[in-house]
C-alpha cells in the first residue's frame, strides 16, 4: 500500500491527539477548535474565524456570506 500521506508527529500533536480521543471530542468542535479559531482571529485582526472541515465547505460559506446568489 502506498499512503497518500504520512503524519509527522515531532511535537505535541500525539498528546492532543490522545487528549481528544480521551475526552471523546474527535469532531468539528471543541477546546482544540476553539482555540484555533480564536488564535486566527487574533492573528488576523478579525472579530471572528470560522475552522471548517475542508477548503470546499470554507468556500461554500464564504460564497453564502459574499450574498451572491445561485449563477
Amino acid at each position: 500500500m502506498i499512503p497518500l500521506s504520512i503524519p509527522n508527529l515531532a511535537g505535541n500533536e500525539w498528546k492532543y491527539m490522545k487528549e481528544c480521543l480521551d475526552t471523546n471530542w474527535v469532531s468539528s468542535v471543541g477546546a482544540y477548535v476553539t482555540k484555533f479559531e480564536n488564535a486566527v482571529a487574533e492573528f488576523t485582526g478579525s472579530r471572528f474565524a470560522v475552522a471548517t472541515s475542508n477548503g470546499t465547505t470554507a468556500l461554500a460559506y464564504r460564497i453564502n456570506d459574499s450574498g451572491s446568489g445561485a449563477g
